[in-house]
């Protein structure tokens, strides 16, 4: 099954190229069976990358990359179990650095894909279930077992790696002349022959269980929204309250383009 299980979307900001509408789009042209969203440190994309996998027939597995210190790893959910529990990472690190306790407390019912290139011993004996990743040959050669392919998606099409160095230099207040550029080649969606090329049948075995094994569903549900008074309509509520904090906020100088945006996300919850 050809499937990417490392895939950085526009929601790792200013480190990505992937509108997710248009990766997905792509994907689904080119024979994707699957696609791991791997935002580094956050999840904010999960939902909207769910809907717009299945909008396009591809099987969506939600993940994470984990950054902290040296360490750089992924973290996939079998099940919802795994969701809340990658979530609660996800929250930690929002507010402070990760610990080792802090893996151990919320292992369960995850996958680790430890990168060969920043492996670290004592997090891959955390989890039961766990890969090393690779992205290239060479480094495959220098693994024994339990591989995986992992090719940090960061763009769509093989020749967008250009404009990943314009991005990365946005980022990190760079300045032609002061980086190299051309270095993040190979970051693109493979295509069937580039991926047969850097798999085996062992890794397409190992590839196919982490496929079969991460089913998190992400289903609307109805009434979640409080009721703070069986008088008034909840979402009104909600509706009146933000129009005050947007108001309270920019003190009431509330442009168009603010109101248009605001309205966009009550309609989606409203959805």
């Amino acid at each position: 099954m050809l499937t990417a299980l490392e895939v950085k979307t526009s929601y790792s900001i200013l480190s990505s190229l992937n509108r997710i509408d248009k990766l997905t789009e792509k994907a689904a042209k080119m024979g994707y069976f699957s696609l791991a969203i791997t935002d580094t440190n956050n999840m904010f994309g999960v939902y909207e990358f769910y809907q717009s996998c299945k909008k396009n027939n591809i099987k969506p597995i939600i993940g994470m990359e984990v950054v902290g210190g040296n360490d750089k790893f992924i973290l996939l959910c079998k099940n919802n179990d795994g969701y809340k529990n990658l979530i609660k990472l996800s929250t930690i690190i929002s507010e402070r650095d990760f610990v080792i306790e802090d893996l151990k407390e919320y292992r369960d019912s995850l996958i680790l894909i430890m990168p060969y290139d920043s492996y670290n011993e004592e997090i891959v004996d955390i989890y039961d279930d766990y890969f090393i990743g690779y992205s290239n040959i060479e480094d495959k050669g220098k693994i024994n077992g339990r591989q995986v392919l992992i090719s940090d998606v960061s763009y769509i099409d093989v020749d967008d790696y250009k404009y990943l160095d314009y991005l990365l230099m946005i980022r990190d207040d760079k300045r032609i002349g002061e980086v190299p550029l051309g270095t993040y080649k190979g970051k693109h969606l493979l295509d069937r022959n580039e991926f047969d090329d850097l798999v085996d049948s062992d890794v397409l075995e190992n590839m196919d269980y982490i496929v079969n094994t991460c089913n998190v569903s992400l289903e609307y549900q109805d009434g979640l929204l409080p009721i703070y008074d069986k008088n008034i309509d909840s979402f009104e509520f909600l509706k009146n309250l933000c129009y005050k904090g947007i108001n309270k906020r920019l003190s009431g100088n509330v442009t168009e383009e603010y109101k248009k945006r605001l309205d966009y996300e009550l309609d989606v919850i409203k959805k």
